[in-house]
């Protein structure tokens, strides 16, 4: 873990671990994990259906949001809420999906009083699934945080997403064909924002790869093995992404040309 607004696999790969470990239902098992990184004051935040744990360290603060967890109906029902609204706590340029913003509102109130006593230290924020969703909205409150997420769908408007790229920070990997990643739809007005990082069928991470890369690509693998289309799914799962953004990570140290 280091600290710089820039990108970096190093970080990639430590939220990456945070991201997954958000979905650890056992407060005392975070701290355990955690404690050999340095992260002392650790707050769980567990609000009707909606989670984040809060992780302050000698130099920086994380916050990680939960994914969705299909057994959660609050989790359900922020999910198909996919109209979008203001969000009168951040970017008020541009509207947010409405279930992403209610999620984060649940736990704002807690969050923001914890952050008050972490003495205006570097503020990460991550995610994986519905858990990004929630920590791009988190970031685009707080001045200077930066955001790394995972599986991400579309948060907010194009508007939305224009005003964030001017003052924030986001580091957006998609794994593939991750179907999460696809959705709301662009023809309701969605759009990512963020530096994205694709990772490819065989492994490789590719930074900001152009529409025509990615179709030209995706319809390639397709041809060489049709059943790819079904793979949007398992391309979503977390352990992958750890998995993965950790090799490439190792790989790209040992051998950054």
């Amino acid at each position: 873990m280091i600290i710089t607004p820039d990108f970096s696999y190093k970080n990639g790969t430590h939220f990456a671990q945070l991201s997954e470990l958000a979905y650890e239902k056992s407060p005392d098992e975070v701290k355990r994990k955690m404690a050999p990184k340095g992260y002392r004051n650790i707050r769980y935040f567990d609000k009707s259906g909606a989670q984040c744990y809060g992780l302050e360290a000698e130099d920086h603060v994380v916050l990680a949001f939960r994914g969705t967890e299909p057994t959660t109906m609050n989790d359900v029902k922020a999910d198909i809420n996919i109209f979008h609204g203001q969000d009168k706590y951040g970017i008020t340029i541009g509207n947010v999906h409405k279930g992403f913003r209610n999620e984060v509102d649940t736990l704002w109130p807690d969050i923001k009083k914890w952050l008050r006593g972490t003495s205006n230290k570097q503020i990460y924020t991550c995610g994986h699934s519905l858990g990004g969703a929630m920590s791009g909205i988190a970031a685009s409150r707080i001045d200077g945080a930066i955001c790394y997420n995972y599986g991400c769908p579309r948060i907010g408007t194009k508007d939305w997403a224009k005003e964030f790229d001017k003052s924030h920070k986001m580091y957006r990997f998609v794994n593939d064909r991750d179907v999460i990643s696809k959705i709301p739809p662009k023809w309701m007005n969605y759009k990512h924002c963020g530096e994205l990082h694709h990772i490819t069928r065989k492994g490789k991470i590719k930074k900001n790869p152009t529409k025509w890369s990615l179709f030209k690509n995706g319809f390639i693998n397709m041809l060489r093995n049709p059943l790819r289309i079904v793979q949007g799914i398992p391309d979503h799962d977390m352990g992958d992404y750890r998995t993965l953004i950790r090799r490439w990570s190792e790989s790209y140290i040992n051998n950054p040309s």
